[in-house]
């Protein structure tokens, strides 16, 4: 997949969209946005428990990682 541009908000909402369109397993849409199945199944619980206002924002509390062992806040 090429570089994405977009915010991790609109990844989530791509991502969600893809879901419910239903063109992709389950495990191929996780792959598809470089994610684990278990946060998959995280962002679906989020989206349904809050609707779109809560797919949105990172969640609070929650800290990020660059991959390299450095922890950043959320934006």
């Amino acid at each position: 997949m090429p570089w994405s541009t977009t915010s991790a908000m609109i990844q989530r909402l791509f991502f969600i969209r893809d879901f419910e369109l239903g063109v992709f397993s389950f495990a191929a849409l996780c792959a598809r946005y470089g994610v684990s199945r278990e946060t998959g199944y995280a962002v679906l619980a989020r989206y349904r428990r809050e609707g779109r206002a809560g797919d949105l924002p990172d969640a609070p509390g929650r800290r990020q990682s660059r991959g390299n062992g450095v922890h950043m806040a959320p934006d």
